[in-house]
């Protein structure tokens, strides 16, 4: 159970970055959900046996010892990108705008990645991960350059293609 917390969590942070629109609200909202996101994956990896493996939805989402380690490794790479985007966007005024839809943008992301690694069936998995590549592209034109214009279409197109 705690598994799917550990997932559903981030999706659960995007419903909190709508509404009032607070600097400090949706970077604390990243900061708590990439922690507690982070604990969770930590306490599944320690506390379940490398041969125990846990079978939700019907067996379209399966926990074995792989997908519970790259889930480990995936929540603690993003409680870092948390903890960057956090002291960034509180030091640099331009890093701070429009950051709740950064925020909301990197939160589906990282649900998006956990679902794709639980996932046991082939056509779910490659949704997913084309699903990342949508959510991850408006974070990649967040500075909304010439550049990051560019980087973004083609991140998209190889992504996409690949």
């Amino acid at each position: 159970m705690i598994l799917i917390a550990v997932a559903l969590l981030p999706m659960i942070g995007v419903f909190f970055t709508f509404g009032r629109k607070s600097l400090r609200r949706s970077l604390t909202t990243l900061m708590t959900v990439s922690i507690l996101s982070s604990l969770g994956a930590l306490y599944v990896l320690v506390s379940t046996s490398c041969e125990e493996v846990i079978r939700l939805a019907n067996d379209f989402l399966v926990s074995d010892s792989t997908s519970r380690l790259f889930l480990t490794l995936i929540s603690a790479v993003f409680a870092g990108v948390a903890l960057y985007v956090y002291n960034r966007a509180l030091t640099h005024s331009f890093a701070a705008r429009n950051i709740h839809k950064f925020v909301r943008s990197a939160l589906l992301f990282f649900a998006l990645s956990a679902f794709a690694v639980l996932s046991n069936h082939f056509i779910l998995m490659w949704l997913l991960l084309e699903a990342t590549t949508l959510a991850i592209t408006p974070l990649i034109y967040h500075q909304k350059g010439v550049t990051s214009v560019h980087a973004a279409w083609k991140y998209f197109v190889f992504s996409g293609v690949g």
